[in-house]
């Protein structure tokens, strides 16, 4: 299986490039395919576009001596990073936080107000029947 990363290229027969040289010396012509999505390429994969110029032009690459099509396999995006900076908590994140520890907000608490019961609920010892 190779996976696809995207963005990626598509590959058809025909158009303007030239393409790798046949066994006569002679190239081949392809066109090319930008795919942001992987519906964009799985529907260009069902309209005949390839992954790779030389199964598009029917030759093999110069890895291997046969082209096999490979299937399309999804990658997930890289997650983003955490920001670096020490800024404060904005109160979007508080709520959440304070929704995760069970903690019943007043909505007129300042934010100084709710990150000290947040800081306070962490630091707090867990129930005797608490399993964690």
């Amino acid at each position: 299986m190779i996976r696809v990363e995207l963005p990626t290229i598509l590959y058809k027969r025909g158009g303007t490039w030239p393409g790798p040289l046949d066994r006569y010396g002679n190239a081949t012509t392809f066109s090319t395919l930008a795919c942001d999505t992987m519906e964009q390429v799985e529907a260009a994969l069902a309209d005949g576009w390839h992954l790779n110029v030389w199964t598009a032009c029917d030759q093999a690459g110069p890895w291997d001596e046969e082209v096999v099509e490979a299937e399309v396999v999804k990658v997930a995006p890289e997650p983003e990073p955490a920001p670096a900076d020490n800024a404060p908590p904005t109160r979007a994140e508080m709520m959440q936080q304070a929704e995760l520890l069970g903690l019943k907000v007043d909505r007129r608490w300042s934010d100084e107000t709710l990150l000290a019961k947040i800081n306070a609920a962490m630091a707090a010892e867990p129930a005797a029947d608490d399993p964690i």
